[in-house]
């Protein structure tokens, strides 16, 4: 008796096979389990910066439009009553032709994005007030004469506008800015609160609001 419980507590070359092949299944488990995270980690952060790509390419494409006075494209990355800058005639768009952009960070989830912009541009306040200005200038000087039209109002106001942005005069100003987008569908468009677009206008259009509330003051007074 005592020889066959012996017996029964030896391990035979079968049963340490079948350890042998129960652990190996486990480490392959084990295995897959790990490339699995992997996998998915390394998916999950390659959609990450492919969004953080694609907010970069927003924030691109609304200072080029502004630059090169695209106001239709430029509307389309912009929400809400900020669209209604697709309605500015060419006139209005040269503010934006001094504008010059450097994007410093950019972080992006899957529905928000935010971009950090140092953007230089002349004092465009200023440009206003001498151009609102120029405007009684040439209209008293021309009050009394027949032969001077409304378009040649419009080409003077232009040449001389053109001028402003580029005079050394003026000062340029450089404000850095945290810009926030909101994914609407598959795309990218400016977040419209009001701090965020006020931030935005300031920066590509420093001080013009305060100008335009300041002139606005002056005349209704």
């Amino acid at each position: 008796m005592e020889e066959e419980k012996l017996n029964d507590d030896v391990f035979t070359p079968s049963d340490s096979k079948e350890k042998k092949g129960g652990s190996k299944i486990i480490l392959g488990i084990v295995v897959l389990l790990v490339v699995i995270a992997l996998v998915g980690a390394a998916t999950y952060f390659a959609i990450l910066k492919s969004e953080e790509s694609s907010a970069r390419k927003t924030v691109e494409g609304i200072f080029e439009s502004l630059k090169s006075g695209d106001a239709e494209t430029a509307s389309k990355y912009l929400s809400g009553e900020e669209e209604s800058l697709a309605d500015e005639d060419d006139t209005f768009m040269l503010f934006f032709q001094p504008l010059n952009y450097d994007i410093k960070k950019v972080e992006a989830n899957f529905t928000n994005a935010s971009v950090e912009v140092e953007v230089s541009t002349k004092d465009t306040g200023k440009i206003f007030q001498n151009y609102f200005a120029k405007i009684y200038e040439i209209a008293f000087s021309n009050a009394l004469s027949s032969s001077f039209s409304e378009e040649d109002l419009e080409n003077q106001l232009k040449e001389y506008l053109q001028e402003q942005i580029t005079s050394e005069e003026i000062e340029t100003v450089t404000n850095t800015i945290t810009l926030r987008l909101e994914k609407d569908g598959t795309e990218w468009k400016v977040a419209e609160d009001d701090e965020n677009v006020d931030a935005f206008v300031n920066a590509v259009l420093p001080n013009f609001s305060s100008m335009v509330d300041e002139l606005s003051s002056s005349i209704n007074q």
